[in-house]
């Protein structure tokens, strides 16, 4: 939450793409940030988990790299 806020605050220009509802109503939204998606950097830092609406799978260091290895997100 700390690297969130200070990612937020230290931005001119602050935009949601891709904004939908979760399956508990959640909004579910993308946050570029001066151009930068800060949703990659969260999770490149190991402070967020890729969510797709599925149930919470198990998280340990090998699936992260394969997310990382597999991902577009972060390229």
């Amino acid at each position: 939450r700390d690297r969130l806020e200070l990612l937020l605050k230290e931005s001119k220009d602050i935009e949601l793409v891709n904004i939908k509802r979760d399956k508990y109503f959640r909004f579910d939204a993308e946050i570029i940030a001066d151009g930068v998606n800060v949703n990659s950097i969260l999770i490149k830092e190991k402070l967020a988990k890729p969510y797709n609406g599925g149930k919470r799978p198990r998280w340990d260091e090998s699936d992260y790299n394969n997310y990382i290895k597999n991902s577009n997100v972060l390229k």
